[in-house]
């Protein structure tokens, strides 16, 4: 048995991070209310009011943005809804914009994880988005299929396909995970494994697999989870 005196001392560090933890989730709410209140004052004569009910029901500004119109519009209204809505569009065409604009390799991939984050960040349902890239690193185009609560559609035959109709030399892919835990399951890496593999058969390069939940993404080449190709 270990000594009172350790048990003591865990007790004491499991109470500190729960501290922290309450801390953190609450400086997150005060911003995420700050900003919906501040979106709300052009369309809502009770802004701050208006922030609160909305976090209320759905805990965070980035679900807010995806959450159902009707559930919205019953509690901020269509005006306010419409505006909430089209956040997500508004963002993901300005980290597109920015990653068809990249002039580096360290560029892109920095910008290809911006982008990947407004594609799927907050979605209650998984979701696969696709970059393909040319053989200077520069952005070609993208695909995003929606899937289940739990599950995220991989068309390996299709991102195939789609990556030698557009000529691509290079793939990135990332899905997220609603449960908010960004760690792969065994799935996600057989899946990533069958995917370059059959990419590298048409000698085009699979760069990483991000899995988005809370916090930081995951990267399947960063964490070593898959041998992908050096480049």
């Amino acid at each position: 048995m270990l000594p009172s005196r350790v048990y003591l001392h865990i007790v004491q560090i499991v109470w500190r991070l729960g501290c922290w933890m309450i801390e953190h989730r609450e400086k997150l709410q005060s911003f995420d209310r700050s900003v919906l209140a501040t979106l709300f004052q052009s369309v809502s004569p009770k802004p701050h009011q208006a922030a609160m009910d909305v976090l209320e029901k759905f805990h965070s500004f980035q679900h807010a943005t995806r959450a159902d119109r009707h559930d919205l519009e019953k509690i901020i209204g269509p005006e306010a809804t419409n505006l909430l809505l089209a956040i997500p569009n508004v963002v993901t065409s300005m980290t597109r914009e920015v990653i068809a604009n990249a002039s580096s390799y360290v560029v892109t991939l920095e910008a290809a994880q911006a982008h990947f984050a407004a594609l799927l960040n907050g979605r209650r349902n998984e979701a696969l988005a696709v970059i393909y890239l040319d053989s200077k690193y520069r952005f070609i185009e993208e695909d995003l299929w929606v899937g289940s609560i739990d599950r995220a559609p991989i068309y390996l035959r299709e991102i195939v396909r789609r990556a030698l109709l557009v000529d691509a030399s290079s793939v990135m892919i990332a899905h997220n995970h609603p449960s908010g835990d960004p760690r792969p399951s065994q799935e996600d890496i057989l899946l990533t494994e069958r995917l370059d593999t059959a990419l590298s058969l048409m000698k085009i390069v699979l760069f990483d697999h991000l899995i988005f939940g809370e916090g930081e993404p995951y990267s399947l080449r960063a964490n070593c989870d898959v041998l992908f190709p050096e480049f």
